[in-house]
């Protein structure tokens, strides 16, 4: 790692200068390098504490605050608001963020391996969502010569006292789904409490239910596979998820985990639509799974729709040698991006859907985006222009474009010919 004296690093002079009396702080600098604690003070604003802490739940918490200022700030730059130079320097440093978050997160597995290390001597196997939480914004701990002596000699058992590398654990019963819907969701059945678990294949070829909680790690690798919630919007966002709920199988304690990696701050708008009590993944007609997730992914749809963006979409015109149905298809990859508005599903028998706002309003960007003299026709000329389907629309515009090319080719074909028999004639 270095010391600070060893790592060439970059010091802001108009942010103010740290203070270095706290022992987290004064870890951070020597360890990492000044730079990592220059903007301690921009998180003090956001609620981090002011002599630093190394807890993952108030980093987590800071990075969700730190997105959404970045957000903010990006978005008044693109509609070019005036934004002053003292915001400016507010923007998060995301590598010292990212040195925060790595030695929480070392000090975290430390204070699990010598946990785990601890219970395998006393010969049993405990969850580690019944730990207790360790506080984590404590300097690191320095063993004295005691300790190191302690740890240098082996424990002595007695004969037969020997703790098992893998301790006997419980025989597991398969869950029994309900077949009929439920009428409350508290009165789910819990057979195997909130212990996160997988079924995989047994030595004897059958399937068994064995222990597995998701790791952190683990969490924000499948957490990378959701789009961005506030550019794509709700429905989008909700469609993969459901699709890393039937490829992981999480359970309901588990999605609640998976959430809050995912959606920061943003997931207190949703999250009382998920239940305490945790339930295992089952799909069928009826199952109490597939009811909590159903009404989850409704509510997320809801309360973040996508947004709107008329300019992309305005800005998005014919050029001047592109084909009609080229213009159409580019125009309908922006549209469905920027509009904000749920394409409608084909009907199950077959055919076109009724005709409504997404359609009408996709006919009229169509037709204002025409090239000049092509639109003028069309506005003029086409009956199905202000009310009528766009399939109807582009077909006219198609018809009148090739019209207006075959008519300019025989002009100039004329045009060709006149000036040959004026060169043979002065000739």
């Amino acid at each position: 790692m270095g010391t600070s004296t060893s790592k060439q690093c970059k010091i802001n002079p108009n942010l103010p200068k740290p203070d270095m009396g706290s022992p987290n702080v004064r870890f951070m600098s020597v360890n990492y390098g000044v730079e990592c604690v220059q903007q301690l003070h921009e998180w003090v604003k956001l609620g981090f504490p002011e002599t630093g802490s190394f807890s993952i739940n108030q980093l987590q918490q800071l990075k969700g605050k730190l997105r959404e200022r970045e957000s903010d700030i990006k978005m008044r730059l693109q509609k070019k608001e005036k934004v002053f130079k003292s915001e400016l320097l507010t923007l998060p440093d995301w590598e010292s963020f990212d040195k925060w978050l790595n030695e929480a997160q070392k000090r975290n597995r430390k204070s699990q391996a010598g946990k785990e290390r601890e219970w395998g001597a006393q010969g049993s196997c405990q969850p580690c969502m019944f730990r207790e939480k360790e506080d984590l914004s404590a300097p690191p701990h320095r063993r004295g010569q005691a300790e190191a002596a302690e740890a240098e000699d082996p424990p002595q058992y007695e004969a037969g006292l020997q703790p098992l590398l893998y301790p006997e654990m419980p025989t597991l019963t398969p869950q029994v789904t309900p077949t009929k819907s439920p009428t409350s969701l508290a009165s789910a059945p819990q057979v195997f409490g909130n212990f996160p678990m997988i079924e995989v294949a047994g030595a004897d070829g059958n399937t068994q239910w064995v222990f597995r909680p998701w790791l952190l790690n683990e969490m924000k690798e499948v957490a990378k596979e959701l789009p961005d919630l506030i550019a794509t919007g709700g429905n989008e966002y909700a469609k993969i998820l459901e699709q890393i709920v039937h490829q992981f199988r999480p359970t309901t304690e588990e999605v609640r985990r998976l959430m809050t990696v995912a959606m920061g701050l943003r997931w207190r708008k949703v999250e009382h639509h998920l239940p305490a009590n945790d339930t295992r993944y089952g799909w069928a007609d009826g199952d109490l799974y597939r009811t909590i997730l159903t009404t989850l992914f409704r509510a997320i749809e809801t309360t973040f729709p996508p947004r709107s963006d008329i300019k992309k979409i305005a800005a998005c015109v014919q050029k001047g040698d592109e084909r009609v149905s080229d213009y159409l298809v580019r125009l309908t990859k922006v549209y469905e991006d920027n509009i904000g508005i749920p394409r409608p599903n084909r009907p199950e028998g077959g055919g076109e859907p009724a005709l409504g706002p997404w359609e009408s309003h996709l006919r009229d960007y169509f037709v204002k985006g025409l090239l000049p003299k092509l639109r003028e026709q069309v506005q003029q000329n086409c009956v199905d222009c202000d009310a009528g389907r766009l399939a109807a629309c582009e077909r006219f515009a198609t018809h009148t474009r090739s019209a207006c090319t075959a008519r300019r080719k025989r002009n100039r074909k004329r045009s060709d010919r006149k000036h040959l028999i004026n060169f043979k004639c002065f000739s």
